[in-house]
């Protein structure tokens, strides 16, 4: 399996989502704690990439083979330039949720939802409408 690494840059464009499943994840956890608990159950190999060029990085993680395409991503980061550190969100319309996973797999979306709402780390698990998003997080994928 080939894992190749990517990271959200904010863009206009947007691909055709219609094969991902995007879910909201409602988790305290730090996200490499749950990257690591994500990899165990889902059986998959998340990787974390950060692009040093912006000055506020969102944590990306992400994991591609021939047939699937997982991507979790972390929706608030504080800004570390400014002194006055004020939260900043990849998505303003889902400020209470903690990490976006977009989910391309065999996996049906009601076994995904399954498997995610029985992880400790998880408080909620929840399908999103992808017109809730704005067109600038679809160029994560």
């Amino acid at each position: 399996m080939k894992t190749h690494r990517h990271h959200a840059i904010i863009s206009s464009k947007a691909p055709v989502l219609d094969e991902y499943v995007l879910l909201g994840l409602l988790s305290s956890a730090k996200s490499y704690k749950l990257v690591w608990v994500l990899n165990r159950i889902l059986n998959i190999r998340l990787t974390k990439y950060q692009n040093k060029s912006f000055a506020s990085v969102f944590p990306f993680y992400a994991y591609d083979d021939q047939n699937e395409s997982y991507r979790l991503i972390g929706n608030q980061t504080y800004d570390t330039v400014s002194s006055d550190a004020h939260p900043r969100w990849v998505s303003k319309k889902l400020v209470g949720v903690d990490y976006l996973f977009l989910v391309k797999s065999a996996w049906t979306k009601a076994h995904l939802l399954t498997t995610l709402r029985s992880c400790s780390l998880i408080r909620y698990v929840f399908s999103i409408q992808q017109s809730a998003l704005n067109a600038h997080i679809y160029a994560c994928i």
